[in-house]
């Protein structure tokens, strides 16, 4: 037996604390406590109009100075987040426009031509653009409008990368916020993604979308004319357009066979100013009046990537800045109000939140504009995920309705039925998904399990969108061409395999211990790099071992309280939310 004063005497491990514990909270949640989580669903008695009254208009003169300057500086940091957006997309436009055109120009059938259109989308950053390319091809006869819709399905999943990229602005510091937050971007991407899994093969079946577009544009006329200019155009672009503008042209030029290298190099004419007019551009393009700060004469195919990719840049850097100042500024509004209070004006009927999702995204005019904006509110708690879900299904519904109207003022009735197909593809995704509570928890709980998973490893956020965005589409397009090319048995082969290994981790995962070897496995991951170093002379290698022993032990144990809580925990979530629901039905 060793005495206390033991040199030599090796302290006991102590075991190791869970970070992050959300199921030991504090009584009296105030916005701005750490450890608010958007997964817990509150039963708090719902506040009175007079608190929510008092709260809100029973201020001093200089409360209310500042809460003034906090919402000026709500919307200049509102301004110049929409401005790192539009930076995003376009750069993302002028480096990806010539990759996007040779995709677009290489369908062969349904399946390649939605993940085409994801691909596409991804890299473009934009929904809109998608669209405006796949019309210009059913207007020119490149492409049909049955292909064309199943462009807008892909195109549809596509842009919900833009949410998931402004999501990792809210990564650090505070797991809780992104945990939220990352949820709250994917609840985007999952009802697309569940809308095309059920949709897409109804239409190979049916031509649903087509049917009912058809004999909707019937004996419809348009004529050419000037589109309704939103605020985002006529008051964040110029500013945009100042650095650099994308060229839609070129883009669709190499969709329709032209190479990448015929637009290069740029010229303009001598002594003349530079403008649309007088410069033969590439994939940077010019004004009516004037060529941006980033176009330059002589330049080539690289040196418009490196326009872009500098914007880019730009725009990822001005969105971290943007979001970390809006989401201080209200927190800090915020700070000590009850939650009671603030769910009390947020809480809105969910039909109603659909109409104000539809509202907002026809005033921005875009779906993934609409959904990033409100996705860091989720991060801090001020909304809620199921209020966040029917303000998503409204954001595409709304940016539908803007194609249209831009559709009405196009000659021909091909633009037409592509708008109203992509219209009717959101409603009906809106009519399976949403007044069906059953179905309407799926897209929610999955997003909460995409959450709690980044809560755990912040790195799956990043393969969450490399794997959905790019891995995924480029696999099926793969398998999908296999088929068209003739070697189906190469291509049942893979699908095999691909179910094979579903199915053999889905048994493994519930049925054989693999969702505790999985969640140590994301605590390692979580914990490497964070490992006390000894004392010097405080133990032999063989101990360290020992204690490497003792901590996978350790977290063995601790895994599997986890995931015995988190049975406990899900089922008090799913009562409270099936509560939370029946109020919004109300």
């Amino acid at each position: 037996m060793q005495s206390d004063n033991d040199p030599d005497q090796q302290p006991e491990p102590q075991p190791r604390q869970r970070r992050n514990n959300r199921r030991h909270r504090k009584d009296g949640m105030k916005f701005g406590d750490e450890d608010f989580s958007l997964s817990i669903v509150d039963d708090y008695d719902e506040a009175e109009w007079g608190e929510v009254y008092k709260a809100c208009c029973s201020h001093s003169l200089q409360e209310i100075g500042l809460i003034f300057l906090g919402i000026l500086g709500l919307f200049v940091c509102l301004y110049f987040w929409i401005f790192a957006m539009d930076l995003l997309g376009t750069g993302s436009k002028v480096i990806s426009g010539c990759r996007g055109g040779e995709l677009f120009g290489s369908h062969v059938n349904p399946l390649s031509m939605v993940m085409i259109a994801v691909l596409c989308t991804a890299l473009l950053q934009s929904s809109s653009t998608t669209t405006s390319l796949v019309v210009a091809l059913v207007s020119d006869g490149a492409i049909s409008v049955e292909d064309g819709i199943y462009l807008i399905m892909g195109a549809n999943v596509g842009t919900t990368i833009t949410n998931d990229i402004v999501a990792l602005a809210q990564a650090y510091p505070n797991n809780e916020e992104f945990e939220r937050a990352f949820a709250a971007a994917t609840l985007h991407d999952l009802f697309n993604i569940l809308t095309v899994l059920v949709l897409l093969p109804f239409e190979v079946w049916t031509g649903y979308l087509r049917v009912v577009t058809q004999l909707i544009v019937d004996g419809a006329e348009t004529k050419a004319g000037d589109g309704w200019e939103g605020p985002v155009d006529k008051w964040v672009k110029p500013l945009t357009q100042t650095l650099i503008i994308a060229s839609k042209k070129a883009t669709l030029k190499v969709a329709e066979g032209e190479s990448c290298h015929d637009f290069y190099p740029t010229t303009c004419m001598e002594g003349m100013p530079q403008s649309k007019e007088t410069c033969e551009t590439g994939f940077v393009a010019c004004a009516d009046d004037f060529c941006p700060a980033w176009f330059r004469t002589n330049a080539t195919l690289q040196d418009d990537m490196v326009a872009g990719g500098v914007t880019v840049v730009m725009g990822l850097l001005f969105i971290w800045i943007t979001t970390v100042a809006m989401m201080a500024i209200a927190q800090w509004m915020l700070k000590g109000l009850s939650t009671r209070v603030v769910y009390k004006v947020v809480n809105v009927n969910g039909y109603l939140g659909i109409a104000l999702g539809t509202g907002l995204t026809m005033l921005l005019q875009s779906s993934s504009l609409t959904t990033s904006l409100l996705t860091p509110w989720v991060g801090i708690g001020v909304i809620r995920l199921e209020q966040m879900y029917p303000l998503t299904l409204g954001a595409n519904i709304g940016t539908t309705l803007s194609a249209i109207f831009s559709a009405l003022v196009v000659a021909g009735l091909e633009p037409l039925q592509v708008a109203l197909a992509h219209l009717f593809f959101n409603i009906t995704g809106v009519l399976i998904w949403y007044p069906i509570p059953h179905l309407r928890r799926v897209p929610i709980y999955l997003a909460r399990q995409v959450g709690k998973m980044v809560l755990v490893w912040r790195f799956f956020a990043v393969i969450w969108i490399v794997g959905v965005f790019f891995v995924v589409p480029l696999i099926l397009i793969g398998i999908s061409d296999l088929f068209h090319d003739g070697q189906t048995a190469g291509g049942a082969l893979c699908v095999t395999a691909i179910c094979v290994i579903v199915l053999g981790s889905t048994y493994w995962l519930r049925y054989m211990g693999g969702s505790i070897k999985v969640a140590i496995f994301f605590d390692n991951c979580s914990q490497w790099g964070h490992r006390e170093v000894s004392p010097a002379g405080g133990g032999t290698m063989d101990d360290a071992e020992e204690e490497d022993d003792d901590e996978e032990e350790e977290g063995a144990a601790a895994a599997e309280d986890n995931v015995n809580e988190d049975v406990v925990e899900n089922r008090d979530n799913l009562e409270a939310s099936k509560r939370f629901e029946k109020e919004m039905d109300c």
